[in-house]
């Protein structure tokens, strides 16, 4: 039998491999849940969060910037 290799990325249960996108991942979910009351701040963490998880456009879909 052949191994068929899974090529559906969901960006959930395929980060294993990937430090930064695990961390960055979990650094923007956090900012986008637990807002600091500095704006400047909370941007700041998404930005780093998804750039990290080579998301950087998702930043800036929900933000006044």
């Amino acid at each position: 039998m052949e191994y068929l290799p899974n090529d559906y990325n969901d960006d959930h249960f395929d980060l294993d491999g990937h430090r930064d996108h695990l961390v960055g991942k979990a650094l923007a979910k956090l900012a986008e849940a637990c807002p600091t009351g500095d704006e400047g701040l909370d941007l700041s963490l998404k930005m780093l969060g998804w750039a990290l998880f080579d998301k950087v456009g998702e930043t800036f879909e929900n933000s006044k910037v």
